[in-house]
């Protein structure tokens, strides 16, 4: 037979998850002589043999990919023959950059990898840092493309004999599997019971130790600051009202809800309603916090979700968080103050939460790039991702027609930052929100790593159009520095274009969008969000809006939805009834001030905000008049709707005379 050579170049999430491995599991069970070898953003394969061994091979390289790998694009040609190959190798991987780049993201605890750690047997039993080819820390621990151990916080730990040994066995399942470590040569676990003299290096204290300190700070309710993937927890017994509400106060965090950690799903089933879809999804290896509606009468203390009917649910996701959750449910909340950025190294853990935590469970395996869980829900028309980090983050996106190579930096709120180039954009893990001082110098760090892994250089800037957000200011001084174009872009036109890029449309292309939210800084000077534009990528004209109501206080008047009812009230001509909830819990003084505000329209903006309108409804039937956190208001307004029986609905005209309000 005719001796053929293939070369491949596949482009994906492709590095990192078992890829290579497969392949010559595939090539070799075959009969082929070649090399599979990562490149910087691609994995190249050469492949030789006769040509029915190499389709066959082809095929299964499709149709049976590690369970986290993914193929975007595979380009293939026909060479000439090698005839002095021998074997089939993975070779040291090459630095040369290819087309797009696909980021591999954090994985979840695999299945082998839990038999193993169950298994008293097993050498790595109940080891906090098991990881294999296809599962555990990805993008958190990444220093440099291709992945390889040299390029992660790994090579910190160097391998032992036997971790070689399986690490070069082809045989082996973790055959080329860059992370992987055993209780011999891997990161050490210990902890410290006194925040004040606590040790951030190792300290020789065995896991096992250091796990029955862990359980016995949790059973006497304190607050343990626990290191993970991405970063710090906060955790304390789901179960004490007592440990809770600390941690609440704590925090500064108000009302606004906590995520449970639970061993699996039987014991999410006890605590909310699990459906097929949830379950799937807790059980990814995105492995993300799922908002699930949660059961009457549960053995969880009340201070977890105040008066919200979901709850945050999230499954161990590393073997560590396993052995947690052995002392029962567990609130893991963000480390840090609520709206900070995430604590993530050690020695900034004393300073940073040295004031909420009791004690700390650390380890010195480095975070490189620090990443908060996953937020999720599950509706009817499928899932709505709430936040993008851990699991799901950094994020490619083709977008047609995006060529300029640039950065956006998004607006004030629930940050993420992109660059983008060659008609793709790439999107960072959540980053909080711009406020503080930690929070921008987060984010220039993680703008400059994306950009060093990506290799753009931006020569243009986008940013929201709002004259004051944090996130503006940085992207002026940005552009300043660069000496680079400034684009300022409609927050509600943001949100069209982003869904535009979503659905890989065209950048010529227009759709009617409705952009509904709380607040956004509209073309004429007002709080809009509730726009309906006609849009492409690059432009849009406005069509409708809700009637604009005076805001008094500005965006400040969210977090105090009596004083947007009333607003509402007074644009419309209604009275301020007595008998109103808005009403009848304020003072005299207060609703004097606010009369005389609106009146003389001192601080109070025009705004269409959808949002608003949510608030004002919340206030006007008692629900909620004053806000803890952001969207408290709708969100409870929401949970109510969803337990009644709707009628009649109000009636809203269209005024045509005025562009379709």
């Amino acid at each position: 037979m005719t001796t053929q050579r293939i070369r491949i170049l596949v482009q994906g999430i492709v590095q990192g998850v078992g890829f290579r491995p497969f392949v010559h599991r595939v090539a070799t069970r075959q009969g082929l002589v070649g090399f599979v070898q990562n490149e910087q953003w691609a994995v190249r394969i050469e492949l030789q043999g006769d040509r029915a061994s190499i389709d066959q091979s082809v095929e299964r390289l499709v149709k049976e990919l590690p369970v986290t790998a993914r193929i975007d694009t595979c380009q293939a040609e026909w060479i000439q023959p090698v005839a002095s190959d021998v074997g089939f190798q993975i070779v040291e991987s090459a630095p040369r950059p290819y087309g797009p780049k696909r980021f591999t993201p954090d994985s979840a605890m695999c299945l082998d990898c839990v038999r193993e750690f169950s298994d008293p047997a097993d050498r790595r039993y109940r080891y906090p840092f098991m990881t294999c080819a296809v599962c555990g820390p990805r993008f958190t621990i990444l220093e440099s493309m291709p992945f390889d151990r040299l390029n992660t916080s790994m090579v910190d730990f160097p391998m032992c004999e036997r971790c070689r040994r399986e690490y070069a066995d082809p045989c082996d399942r973790r055959f080329h599997a860059q992370t992987m470590s055993c209780p011999d040569c891997g990161p050490s676990l210990w902890f410290a019971a006194d925040v004040k003299t606590c040790e951030f290096r190792p300290t020789g204290q065995r896991p096992e130790v250091a796990l029955a300190a862990f359980r016995r700070a949790i059973a006497d309710d304190r607050i343990v600051a626990v290191k993970g993937i991405g970063g710090f927890h906060l955790a304390c017994r789901a179960d004490s009202q007592l440990a809770v509400q600390r941690l609440r106060e704590r925090k500064e965090r108000g009302d606004k809800p906590f995520a449970v950690m639970v061993r699996d799903v039987a014991e999410a089933e006890t605590l909310a309603f699990v459906g097929e879809a949830e379950r799937v999804t807790l059980q990814s290896a995105a492995a993300p916090i799922v908002l699930l509606t949660r059961r009457a009468n549960i053995q969880l203390a009340t201070a977890v979700a105040p008066d919200n009917p979901r709850i945050g649910i999230m499954l161990p996701y590393s073997p560590l968080h396993r052995l947690l959750v052995e002392a029962g449910p567990l609130v893991m909340t963000s480390g840090n103050v609520s709206g900070e950025p995430l604590a993530y190294r050690n020695e900034e853990a004393a300073a940073r939460l040295g004031q909420l935590a009791d004690a700390y469970l650390l380890h010195n395996r480095r975070i490189v790039a620090p990443s908060d869980d996953s937020v999720t829900l599950i509706s009817q028309a499928g899932e709505v991702p709430v936040r993008r980090a851990r699991g799901t983050a950094p994020r490619t996106l083709e977008v047609p027609g995006l060529v300029t190579p640039g950065l956006a930096v998004g607006g004030e709120l629930k940050g993420t930052i992109c660059v983008f180039a060659d008609e793709h954009a790439y999107v960072s893990q959540h980053l909080g929100d711009w406020e503080y001082v930690s929070s921008i110098a987060a984010a220039d760090r993680t703008t400059r790593d994306l950009l060093r892994l990506t290799g753009i250089t931006p020569q243009v800037i986008a940013c929201d159009l709002h004259p004051d957000y944090h996130s503006t200011r940085y992207a002026e001084a940005t552009a300043q520095q660069l000496e680079i174009p400034l684009v300022r872009v409609q927050h509600h036109h943001a949100h069209l274009a982003a869904l535009l890029a979503e659905h890989n449309c065209q950048t010529r292309q227009e759709i009617i969008g409705f952009s509904f939210d709380g607040t956004g800084y509209g073309d004429d000077g007002a709080i809009w969000g509730s726009e309906v534009l006609i849009a492409s990528m690059g432009a849009y004209r406005r069509v409708g809006h809700l009637d604009y109501f005076p805001l008094p206080g500005g965006d400040a008047a969210a977090k105090q939805p009596w004083r947007v009812a009333l607003a509402a009230l007074w644009a419309v001509g209604l009275p301020w009834d007595e008998r109103l909830p808005c009403v009848r819990h304020r003072q005299p003084m207060e609703l004097r001030i606010l009369r005389s505000q609106l009146e003389r329209q001192i601080n109070s903006p025009a705004t269409s905000s959808m949002g608003r309108l949510f608030d004002a409804v919340s206030s006007l039937v008692g629900l909620r008049q004053v806000c803890s956190y952001e969207a408290q208001a709708a969100m409870e307004l929401e949970g109510l709707v969803d337990v009644l029986t709707l009628g009649d609905s109000y009636r809203f005209e269209v005024d045509w005379q005025h562009g379709g309000k």
